[in-house]
């Protein structure tokens, strides 16, 4: 497991609230670029090899950039006229803006998905709302199932011969099937269990909360670095935001809005930078148990 899973499941719910809530509410194409950097990286720390089709989303980043100028024609800078609609280099950097925003979005969900099961999710929400704690490791728990529930069911329809890519006809009659029949388990499921949770006595009476997770000096330093990173762009945020109509204009002054991007940059850096000092203390300790045992050989 790498270290920054390891972390204090509150700790990196708050880290992951505070890395979306920047990328989400800045409009700032810098901080879309270190917030898609950051999210790569974390990515590559958690699943250490992805595949291909996990990088899909970064086709969202061109794709703003085209669909953007159909639809508005704003900006002050005309390139030519389509349709007699003109096409400005602001609604391509907005659009552009907005495709990372979007991409990088995505690749932190991703993450937190992946980091954050329902064990934490019930450790972060059961004490103070254990239903929300309840529906969310709910949602994570039927987002692979139904995945892999699909998976079986057009196994299952191909073996007898019901599942038929022919023609148009075919795949959509025969995806159909598979989405009938995914659905139909899914709600069944939801019934087994909500009767299972009331014959098991949930809402019935005070609930407690029980948890293997424990804070620790580590959890407290991380939190503490995000925080501070975190209060630093906040300070700043105004600064940093970007006007992109009629003209590309910053709204703060320059030094402000690079005190922003380093702070967050820091935040969004902040696993890899713990994973690499992990990496190192792990060495560390690798070569002083090596010494031990050469010095006890010798001796």
């Amino acid at each position: 497991m790498k270290q920054f899973s390891r972390l204090h499941p509150v700790v990196l719910f708050f880290y992951f609230c505070a890395a979306l809530g920047v990328t989400m509410f800045c409009l700032n194409p810098a901080v879309q670029i270190i917030s898609l950097g950051g999210a790569l990286l974390l990515n590559l720390i958690v699943d250490g090899k992805p595949k291909k089709r996990r990088f899909l989303p970064l086709l969202m980043i061109p794709l703003g950039g085209l669909l953007n100028p159909v639809f508005s024609h704003h900006g002050q800078t005309i390139l030519f006229f389509l349709n007699n609609n003109p096409v400005t280099l602001q609604a391509i950097y907005y659009g552009l803006n907005m495709g990372g925003t979007a991409c990088a979005v995505l690749f932190w969900l991703s993450c937190f998905t992946q980091i954050m099961s329902s064990d934490k999710l019930l450790c972060v929400f059961g004490r103070f709302s254990p239903k929300l704690a309840l529906m969310l490791s709910l949602i994570l728990r039927f987002v692979p199932l139904l995945g892999r529930r699909s998976r079986e069911s057009r196994e299952a329809l191909q073996a007898i011969g019901l599942f038929r890519e022919d023609n148009f006809f075919w795949k959509l009659r025969s995806r159909v099937r598979v989405f009938f029949a995914v659905a139909t388990s899914a709600l069944e499921n939801g019934i087994i269990a909500a009767d299972s949770m009331e014959a098991r006595g949930y809402s019935v009476g005070r609930r407690t909360a029980y948890s293997v997770f424990h804070f620790s000096w580590a959890d407290g330093v991380f939190a503490f670095v995000s925080a501070a990173a975190l209060g630093v762009v906040l300070i700043v945020l105004r600064a940093m935001q970007l006007d992109f109509y009629p003209t590309v204009t910053l709204k703060g002054s320059p030094v402000a809005c690079g005190v922003g991007l380093a702070a967050f940059a820091l935040l969004c850096l902040l696993p890899g930078a713990l994973q690499g000092i992990a990496g190192l203390v792990r060495k560390r300790n690798i070569r002083r148990s090596l010494a031990y045992g050469k010095e006890a050989e010798t001796a």
